[in-house]
């Protein structure tokens, strides 16, 4: 196996292992174990841990764009919004590519080595969207904002019936989302929560369903494909 093909075993061992422990919580022996190659040869390959997450930060942020560019290809405004939409809902289903994803962003509080080399990853990507859509920064930030809320909601394991997701229509693709504490989330359970209002039936008084989430935003919002707003 050459060291290209070794390279990319190691670095989809660091996501797994990465996403449940984060930079600081995940040795490298965990890794190689994972990876199925010695301690010194995964030194061979990247100098340290460090070099090890970005490697595998880089790996997620690449993934992204090739998927988002993949699903926009030959589309524009709305239509090319709603690819992005797509990418994300096949990307989020991955429960340790979500995670990493997470851990990327607390990593980079604390290193200014993550930070550094993922805020061009992350701007790279503001900017793909940006001119595939022909968006607005103000619509663009709608589109990542979007999307960041529901990795939280899905890294929380908040069910969809509750009131967090009342102006989200969450969907899936066929594969299913397992949230931390056992629950599976699936096509059919987002579509008949979204179908029925069993979203409205369960939140609480307090927490009556707003209207629509671009009706919120105003006009100028831009419906983003699966995750309009509760009432469209």
């Amino acid at each position: 196996m050459s060291a290209d093909a070794r390279r990319e075993i190691v670095v989809q061992a660091a996501i797994a292992e990465f996403a449940k422990g984060g930079l600081n919580g995940t040795s490298t022996a965990s890794i190689a174990r994972r990876a199925g190659v010695s301690q010194p040869y995964l030194f061979q390959l990247y100098p340290d841990k460090k070099a090890l997450f970005q490697a595998a930060a880089a790996h997620c942020f690449a993934t992204i764009r090739q998927a988002i560019d993949t699903a926009t290809r030959d589309r524009t405004g709305d239509a090319a919004i709603d690819g992005v939409e797509q990418a994300w809902r096949g990307l989020v289903a991955d429960r340790d590519f979500l995670l990493m994803q997470m851990q990327v962003y607390v990593a980079a509080v604390d290193s200014a080595e993550i930070r550094e080399s993922v805020q061009p990853l992350w701007l790279d990507l503001w900017d793909l969207v940006r001119r595939r859509t022909g968006a607005s920064d103000e619509e663009v930030t709608q589109v990542f904002g979007l999307g960041m809320l529901i990795n939280v909601l899905v890294a929380l394991g908040i069910p969809v019936e509750d009131h967090c997701w009342t102006t989200i229509k969450p969907t899936t693709p066929s594969g299913t989302l397992e949230q931390t504490d056992s629950r599976v989330v699936g096509d059919r359970e987002f579509s008949s929560a979204i179908e029925d209002g069993s979203r409205r039936d369960h939140a609480p008084a307090d927490h009556a369903p707003r209207a629509s989430h671009n009706a919120e935003l105003g006009d100028g919002a831009v419906p983003i494909g699966g995750w309009h707003g509760g009432g469209s």
